[in-house]
């Protein structure tokens, strides 16, 4: 998967601020292929890392990110989707890359 090569290349080389990017499209990508606590988990740690590199999202990424949230929020009771987000922002940037990197059956 694209996203797992690339958030092995980010990390070994230490190009740390695109690790975010890497986690939401991950994330998106596992939503879309029917696991959406994990998306969400990956979503919460992106948001994470994205916070602790201060790379935020600009308004109109936001936006866009919040609407492709919507069908993982819908997947999930709210409780689920909030302990699956709140998992991934309790990650360090090493467990949630081997979190992601993890192979899925």
């Amino acid at each position: 998967m694209y996203f797992r090569q690339t958030l092995q290349g980010l990390t070994s080389r230490g190009f740390y601020n695109h690790v975010p990017e890497a986690l939401e499209g991950l994330g998106l990508t596992t939503s879309e292929l029917g696991d959406p606590r994990r998306a969400a988990v990956l979503l919460g740690a992106g948001e994470a890392q994205r916070e602790a590199l201060n790379t935020n999202l600009t308004s109109e990424e936001w936006d866009r990110l919040t609407h492709e949230l919507a069908p993982i929020r819908c997947a999930l009771h709210e409780r689920e989707f909030a302990d699956a987000w709140n998992e991934g922002r309790a990650m360090t940037l090493e467990q949630a890359t081997a979190y992601a990197l993890e192979t899925q059956p």
